[in-house]
């Protein structure tokens, strides 16, 4: 009996022995897979922040890579990755063939002003860089997709750094503050070199004039003496109660409001800004949002004259219809009535700018002529002004 007990015995911890070594191999197992699948978790993570750079997304080459879905991925943003190996210079197109590693090319679209942004294509060539734009859809003639980096929605090229990391070295919206800030430039001295002008060819009949008025004004001076007089008492009375309200409620100006004010007119010299596009360009600046607000407040700017200054400094170098003109302000934070008001005024012929924007399209793209007049009608031109546009250009 004893012996039959010390048999049972054995057995069990053996039973129990291989058990617990089942148990801790499951465990190890469970472990290991839970681990596995931690990581993939994170690396599928880390994979999809990588395809989405501030908004713009990783282009899949085969999903733009073909005419048939020019129109449903249509101004779709997104960044593509290369080297810059060819500059493509046309009439009404400047831009450069950008290689990806796999071997697979895209068109790279940057102004269409080439006689004054050749150096621009130049400085890009033969570089490793990343393209932030919207894709324009298939060319036909250069048989690959299209990306415009002249995007307003962030539109930029980065270049790849010796550490790895990419630095900007072409921003669109950079690019276009430059273009109208040397538009502005231009114009100024334009104007200055005509109030010069004006000023010598009148210098002489200003001479006579203050020999004519000198003795007009000896028999006016007793006049306004005592005229003088009796407003200096009222401005004193006035003062006094002026500086008693000042001393009950004090208003004063800080130095960052003030410094805000400079900037803000520093700007508007240059740039045409809207107010709450000022504002944000100063809290950009490193100013507070109440300096900021301050400073737009303070300006005595007419926002409406500002929204059509805008307006026809985009009309420079892009076409635009009536409706698309009036979204790219508000998109520019421009009110709805302060972009209406630029749009009436800005003397603009918008079959000439159907004309312009279907000669844009078919700089890079091939249409059928119903094609063409849909896109010109998608970008809001009327139908009577896409027409136009098309035939004019020969379809």
């Amino acid at each position: 009996m004893k012996k039959r007990l010390s048999i049972l015995i054995v057995i069990t911890i053996l039973l129990c022995g291989c058990g617990n070594h089942n148990i801790k191999q499951n465990l190890e197992k469970t472990v290991t897979t839970t681990s596995t699948n931690n990581e993939h978790i994170t690396t599928e993570s880390n994979k999809e922040e990588s395809r989405k750079i501030d908004g713009f997304e990783k282009a899949d080459y085969e999903n733009f890579n073909s005419s048939t879905k020019k129109r449903k991925l249509m101004d779709t943003l997104i960044f593509v990755e290369g080297e810059s190996t060819t500059k493509i210079e046309e009439e009404d197109f400047l831009g450069f063939i950008l290689s990806q590693e796999d071997g697979k090319d895209w068109v790279v679209s940057l102004t269409d002003k080439p006689e004054k942004d050749e150096q621009v294509a130049d400085e890009l060539l033969k570089k490793n860089i990343r393209v932030f734009g919207s894709y324009l859809g298939y060319s036909d003639t250069y048989h690959m997709p299209i990306i415009a980096a002249c995007c307003s929605e962030g539109g930029r090229i980065d270049e790849e750094q010796e550490s790895g990391e990419f630095k900007t070295i072409w921003d669109f919206n950079k690019y276009y503050k430059e273009r109208f800030s040397n538009i502005e430039a231009s114009n100024a001295k334009i104007t200055s070199d005509k109030n010069s002008n004006f000023d010598k060819k009148n210098e002489k009949s200003e001479t006579f004039k203050i020999e004519e008025n000198k003795t007009d004004q000896e028999n006016k001076t007793d006049q306004k003496n005592k005229t003088d007089q009796k407003n200096k008492t009222d401005q004193e009375n006035k003062t006094d109660q002026e500086n008693k309200t000042n001393q009950e409620n004090p208003i004063k100006e800080s130095e960052q409001e003030i410094a805000a004010l400079r900037k803000a007119k520093e700007y508007l010299n240059l740039i045409p800004f809207s107010y709450q596009g000022l504002i944000e360009q100063l809290v950009f600046d490193q100013f507070s949002e109440e300096e900021a607000t301050y400073a737009a407040d303070h300006c005595n700017v007419d926002w409406k004259e500002q929204a059509l200054k805008k307006a026809k400094a985009y009309f420079d170098y892009l076409a635009f219809s009536y409706t698309g003109m009036i979204t790219q302000l508000k998109y520019d934070n421009f009110t709805e009535e302060e972009a209406i008001y630029a749009v009436d005024h800005c003397n603009i012929d918008w079959k000439e700018q159907a004309l312009k924007k279907a000669k844009e399209y078919l700089n890079y793209l091939s249409f059928s002529r119903e094609e063409l007049i849909q896109q010109l009608e998608y970008d809001g031109f009327t139908y009577e002004q896409a027409v136009y546009g098309v035939t004019a250009n020969g379809y």
